[in-house]
């Protein structure tokens, strides 16, 4: 069977790349729906089409069909996301802090701007190595990180002062504390005494993490091999069922092949008695008619 070739027109001009850009962003809410569903589908389907009366109207050009503009559009997509995906994997911003620009045409920008979050997906909120990248090519953002300190865990009602090696030098010498607030807690340069926890063992020298992934892993073999032992019994047991009922059908087949020699050795001798008594009715005949003739004569 023939496969039926695929009509091909003419290649977009840039005017109507433009014009095609141009009225995708006017459909743009109901053409970049995520939606699965079977009335979002039929509602794109109704938004190309209308799109493609307005393009045949505006433009110099050829006609063109709402699949034709529908492929072309999706071409526009693939070759950002190519560009994007080469910008990211060789042209990140480097420390200079240079301009390395993403190579896409302004055309190509309007596109870009409404399918970015599907291309740069959107910000992780709880990595701190993350830095957010800004859609005009060198700028760099850095995202705020939330920093908790001993002070953010104790709250408001509580105050924390802290007292430094030295800080006597530094401090005038008409300073005096008259007295320490209601509540405050005192602490030299360990902030992590505040949270520290006796009943925890902190001593991680024992702690071995290749030999706890040893002994899970040696767990884990020991049960694929029991996995694999079951599995050839079962195996075993389904081949002796198997055999068993090879072995059943060939008896069986061989109790009707007697059966059959049986009755066909019984019609071979129902047909010599035939042939017999044949025989002696006329040999009987024959004795008859000779004596018949001999009293004739």
């Amino acid at each position: 069977m023939e496969k039926s070739k695929r009509d091909r027109s003419q290649n977009f001009t840039n005017c109507e790349t433009n014009l095609l850009v141009a009225l995708v962003i006017e459909y743009s809410r109901v053409i970049e729906s995520k939606k699965p569903d079977a009335s979002t589908w039929k509602q794109k389907e109704t938004a190309w089409n209308n799109l493609a009366a307005e393009y045949n109207k505006k433009t110099r050009g050829p006609s063109r069909t709402a699949k034709c503009l529908k492929t072309k559009y999706e071409s526009l997509k693939k070759n950002i996301k190519k560009k994007m995906q080469q910008r990211n994997f060789v042209s990140l911003p480097a420390e200079s802090g240079e301009d390395v620009g993403n190579g896409l045409s302004p055309v190509e920008e309007k596109v870009y701007a409404l399918m970015q979050s599907s291309v740069d997906g959107l910000p992780p909120l709880n990595d701190d190595d993350y830095k957010l990248y800004d859609t005009s090519p060198g700028d760099m953002v850095e995202p705020k990180a939330e920093v908790n300190t001993p002070e953010d865990a104790l709250g408001p009602e509580m105050q924390v002062v802290e007292l430094y090696e030295n800080e006597s030098d530094s401090m005038p010498s008409n300073y005096e504390l008259d007295e320490e607030p209601q509540g405050a807690v005192v602490f030299e340069n360990n902030h992590k005494d505040l949270f520290k926890d006796d009943t925890v063992d902190s001593n991680w020298s024992k702690w071995h993490a290749s030999r706890k992934r040893r002994k899970n892993q040696a767990a884990h073999i020991e049960t694929q091999k029991l996995l694999a032992s079951k599995k050839i019994e079962l195996i075993e047991l389904q081949k002796k069922v198997i055999q068993s009922e090879i072995d059943y059908k060939k008896q069986e087949d061989e109790i009707k092949l007697k059966k059959l020699n049986i009755e066909l050795a019984t019609a071979e001798v129902i047909l010599q008695t035939h042939k017999i008594e044949k025989e002696i009715k006329e040999q009987t005949l024959k004795k008859l008619l000779e004596s018949s003739t001999l009293k004739e004569i």
